[in-house]
């Protein structure tokens, strides 16, 4: 007789969504800064045991990609658009990261805005 109950399907992550204004023909990830925030953002979330996975793309991946995310955050770069980002996809919150956040790297600010969301 087995005593083991069957597993509970774990719920899927929150998906945060990063998204960035890149200016580069190779890469598609989003500038270095933002490559590290994605980083540090994922850690933030595992050190905390939250289920949210965080994911860059650059501007130009919105159209196809924003859609599946939870939360939508914006680079200071790409901060000009939230409106118009907002009409596409009123379902989804989105967030624009300060300068100051970006430029330190603040990950509990970032997080602080999202407020319960993330969660």
């Amino acid at each position: 007789m087995n005593l083991n109950k069957p597993k509970i399907a774990e719920q899927s992550p929150k998906k945060i969504f990063l998204f960035d204004m890149t200016f580069s023909l190779i890469s598609s990830d989003g500038l270095l800064q933002t490559q590290r925030l994605e980083r540090k953002l994922t850690h933030f979330f595992q050190k905390e045991q939250k289920n949210v996975s965080v994911k860059v793309y650059d501007s130009s991946q919105i159209d196809k990609e924003a859609k599946r995310a939870d939360i939508l955050l914006l680079t200071p770069l790409l901060g000009y658009a939230k409106d118009k980002i907002e009409s596409q996809f009123p379902e989804i919150p989105i967030f624009v990261i300060s300068k100051e956040e970006y430029g330190t790297l603040d990950v509990e600010k970032i997080v602080e805005k999202l407020g319960t969301l993330y969660k």
